[in-house]
């Protein structure tokens, strides 16, 4: 047994007495440092991790959007409960367990790559035009967009400029356009992961690549701004004007009202559920993304249907396990989230395939978001990528 593991050893146990005593003790303050020391362990365990832009690290989020919690109106928040702090304390810490003691890919085995940097270019215009196809054929485009995430990384990995060039110009047109914040996140975890991934070699680079990440952080912050696809531009001081008028109580910088709000307003939501619909679907959320496959995911709607407490429609990660299982066996789709991310994330770590890279991206998107919604289920991007990536590169294994 490594050091490393013991030292994991030691914080998931620290973690469950933590867990435990908030528990039992039936306070708020002991739920929000149990909820701190979460936070800690994400930062320690992904300290730990050779790759910067790692789960830890991006679940870490989700700790964090719970310990700023704060009820600044009771128009849009609630003022947490401990049921509920406790569903949340025991579902983050069943994902980190997960994505702790899943066993990784340990040896690099049959990954599919680009190739040389000529198969690269040729497959990065091939899956950049694939993608584009979206907006000819808009009933598939909720699977081709998927394809400029490998057309980036492939580009990126070839390591000349001009087709680096030709990502940043991409990014710049699409961004100029309609664009959400989650499209957004998605750019700026494509070109760190990729900078990670073939750039890193040096210390140097390992400390520049945190500093892009601080200014990925900055600008995501001030996207709220741009990116909002179906509201347009977005007026900080014009809009906190409209959600003073229902009790919010703001006293910082307006233009990081609304970045607050999607951080915390996941947390109401999942209160608001536990308390008015308390019922079960019995892991139809679960396979929801499979029903989607086979198109009969609409005979489920009302089973799909979640109400939420305001405008704020957003439910974290663990409305659906809740649904599913009800409040303790809630952590069961915890378990498999982190499994299944343990997995995609340890293949990424030993292969140097932009695919493994892309599915990775798509992974860690979802990670980084858990603290708004479940994108597994909900949305189902990170399951698609690896169909559509395992189809993508069959024709190669073939071929040898």
């Amino acid at each position: 047994m490594t050091i490393k593991t013991h030292s994991n050893r030691r914080i998931l146990s620290l973690l469950f007495a933590s867990a435990i005593i908030s528990i039992v003790l039936n306070s708020v303050i002991v739920d929000r440092v149990c909820v701190l020391l979460i936070f800690i362990a994400c930062i320690r365990l992904g300290a730990k991790e050779k790759t910067f832009i790692n789960p830890y690290y991006l679940f870490a989020l989700t700790p964090l959007s719970l310990i700023i919690y704060v009820n600044i109106s009771n128009f849009y928040m609630m003022e947490l409960t401990h049921k509920t702090w406790v569903l949340a304390i025991i579902n983050m810490l069943a994902f980190i367990f997960a994505l702790s003691v899943t066993p990784s890919f340990k040896h690099k085995r049959n990954f599919v790559g680009g190739g040389s940097n000529r198969s690269l270019k040729i497959n990065a215009a091939f899956l950049f035009a694939l993608s584009l196809l979206g907006k000819v054929f808009p009933m598939f485009e909720s699977i081709l967009w998927l394809f400029a995430i490998p057309a980036m990384v492939c580009a990126l990995k070839t390591k000349e400029k001009s087709m680096i060039l030709l990502v940043f110009v991409y990014i710049l047109i699409i961004v100029l356009g309609e664009v959400s914040k989650m499209a957004i996140l998605m750019y700026c975890l494509t070109l760190l992961i990729s900078y990670d991934k073939y750039y890193v070699v040096s210390a140097k680079q390992n400390k520049r690549i945190k500093l892009f990440a601080i200014l990925g952080i900055v600008f995501m912050v001030f996207a709220f701004s741009f990116a909002n696809k179906d509201r347009g531009h977005y007026d900080a001081d014009v809009g906190i004007s409209h959600y003073t008028q229902n009790g919010v109580e703001w006293q910082f910088s307006n233009s990081l009202f609304l970045p607050y709000m999607y951080m915390t307003s996941a947390w109401t939501n999942v209160q608001y559920v536990t308390e008015t619909q308390d019922t079960r679907t019995y892991g139809l959320w679960m396979i929801k993304p499979f029903l989607g496959y086979l198109q009969v995911d609409e005979y489920f709607k009302q089973e799909y249907s979640l109400t939420s407490n305001s405008s704020f429609n957003t439910f974290t990660f663990i409305t659906c396990g809740f649904k599913d299982f009800g409040y303790w066996l809630s952590l069961l789709s915890a378990l498999f989230l982190g499994f299944f991310v343990k997995k995609v994330y340890s293949r990424y770590k030993v292969s140097q395939s932009p695919f493994d890279v892309a599915i990775y991206i798509c992974v860690g998107l979802a990670v980084a978001e858990m603290f708004f919604s479940n994108h597994f289920f909900m949305q189902s991007y990170p399951f698609t990528i690896v169909i559509v990536m395992g189809i993508y590169r069959f024709p190669k294994r073939i071929k040898g």
